[in-house]
């Protein structure tokens, strides 16, 4: 066993050991870890869906190529403001002004 896995070892089992001297419930710290996995799940999951309605808007190049030299901004970050704003230039625009206040 090589000294790094050793000096691993030792300090899981301190932390265990620790754990059990301060009276942490195991049963206890698996519910919050699942309870935590399942938010991540959650959080991931809205985020996929986000993304996926947002790759379903229809932007023009143009539109990108605008908000670029009126912003002085790159394309991926006009192409994302024209998608959250249902492809409407305007309204990109005005969220991309607002952001850099």
């Amino acid at each position: 066993m090589a000294q790094a896995e050793k000096q691993s070892m030792n300090s899981m089992l301190q932390n265990q050991t620790t754990a059990v001297e301060k009276g942490i419930d195991d049963s206890k710290a698996m519910k919050a870890m699942s309870q935590l996995n399942q938010t991540n799940k959650e959080e991931e999951e809205k985020r996929i869906a986000r993304q996926k309605a947002l790759a379903a808007v229809k932007v023009d190049k143009a539109d990108i190529e605008l908000i670029c030299s009126e912003l002085e901004t790159t394309a991926d970050v006009a192409e994302l403001a024209l998608r959250e704003n249902d492809g409407k230039v305007v309204p990109a625009l005005e969220s991309l002004i607002n952001t850099r206040k």
